[in-house]
């Protein structure tokens, strides 16, 4: 029998067989983010960004050591083979430093992140998993114009005598006036819903984090120090607004609850800032408050009093964690203490052998059948935690 010879492969089939052999092995799971300077990478704004706005992160000088890392940079590095958080650049507005998958921005609010598209621009990736954590910086204490903030909290301290009156109105973050808070709660609500929808739509497993009431932070503790000093002493007007951050927050449990999706509950994360909740990362208690002048990574917050430092931003990535292993079956690995720790530039406790922090008590998941969000008693927790303060 005459065997015909085999025909020579073509170039474009011999580069397309050396292209699957070299190509890069996956990655894991591709992940994002939208939000805030909670979620953006904090390592652009350490060189960048402290001269137009040095509050955001401290100016003082800094100790040797790692930099702050946040939630986003801790898993990109620890958890590499695991989270696909895109290539590491430089991007064009409303892009910033950081990873291709994170749409994050420092100053961002429910209004901005839509006029800049963090939403469809996630939603345009094919991710896997998101999370969704905005809405914070729609009571900040300050104006801000080239960041889009406006000063909702004192608008509403000074200008309003219930969740339903004003007797001035004030401007919210997306520029109209109002003289009901509780309409203002509902748009905001309906611009973190159509955020939502965006992602949503995408087909990504979404986890969402609750927002955060200024008057629990250091740098708004007694009188807004690094905003205001001597304004917003009055337990009455702080209380108002944390009733104002109470009611969104109860609106987007339900909004999760409707639809099936997990829950951090970074407004109890921070709250426990003050001390209230003793947190320990192996072995070593975080220190509540920030410091005063130089960064002490040992401490919940930055020197600023508004960001948290790493050993916190550990909580929060495996809190990010917990929320998409227990609502979606992720099969992902939660980060060590010792490795929250050797991001921190510490080490643990002298005969500290275990266990590792469980993140799962920030977490709020659908349970099947009940309509209920199981973990929910932490925000409850803090809320009448405060008010019995003032």
């Amino acid at each position: 029998m005459h065997l015909r010879p085999l025909a020579r492969p073509s170039a474009s089939l011999l580069l397309l067989t050396l292209a699957l052999l070299v190509a890069p092995a996956s990655h894991g799971l591709r992940i994002g983010a939208a939000g805030d300077s909670l979620s953006d990478e904090y390592a652009p704004y350490l060189a960048q960004y402290l001269t137009p706005m040095p509050q955001l992160l401290p100016t003082n000088p800094q100790p040797s050591g790692p930099s702050p890392m946040n939630w986003v940079e801790q898993l990109a590095t620890d958890r590499a083979a695991e989270l696909d958080f895109g290539a590491l650049g430089s991007w064009a507005y409303p892009r910033n430093q950081g990873y291709a998958h994170n749409w994050a921005r420092a100053g961002a609010t429910t209004a901005t992140a839509l006029a800049e598209g963090q939403d469809t621009g996630i939603a345009g990736q094919g991710l896997d998993l998101a999370y969704l954590g905005i809405g914070t910086n729609n009571f900040a204490p300050i104006d801000y114009p080239s960041l889009g903030l406006v000063d909702v909290f004192g608008g509403i301290y000074s200008g309003c005598q219930s969740l339903t009156s004003c007797s001035t109105p004030f401007t919210g973050s997306n520029g109209l006036g109002y003289t009901s808070v509780e309409d203002y709660v509902q748009d905001v609500l309906g611009e973190f819903s159509q955020a939502l929808g965006s992602v949503l739509g995408s087909g990504a497993d979404v986890v969402i984090g609750t927002v955060v009431d200024w008057g629990d932070l250091p740098s708004s503790s007694v009188s807004f120090p690094v905003y205001a000093p001597g304004s917003f002493l009055d337990p009455g007007g702080r209380q108002l607004v944390s009733d104002a951050v109470d009611l969104l927050n109860a609106a987007l449990l339900q909004l999760a609850l409707a639809n099936g999706i997990p829950v951090v509950d970074v407004h109890a994360l921070l709250a426990a800032g003050d001390g209230s909740l003793a947190l320990s990362i192996g072995g070593v208690t975080i220190a509540a408050g920030a410091p005063s002048g130089t960064r002490d990574a040992g401490y919940f917050f930055l020197p600023d009093g508004t960001h948290p430092d790493t050993l916190v931003q550990g909580i929060f990535a495996n809190a990010v964690i917990d929320a998409a292993n227990r609502a979606y079956g992720s099969g992902l690995t939660p980060l060590t203490d010792l490795e929250i720790l050797a991001n921190a530039g510490l080490a643990a406790a002298p005969g500290w052998s275990g266990p590792d922090f469980d993140a799962g008590a920030f977490v709020l998941v659908p349970e099947p059948g009940t309509g209920l969000l199981a973990g929910a008693g932490l925000l409850a927790l803090a809320r009448r935690r405060r008010k019995r303060q003032t």
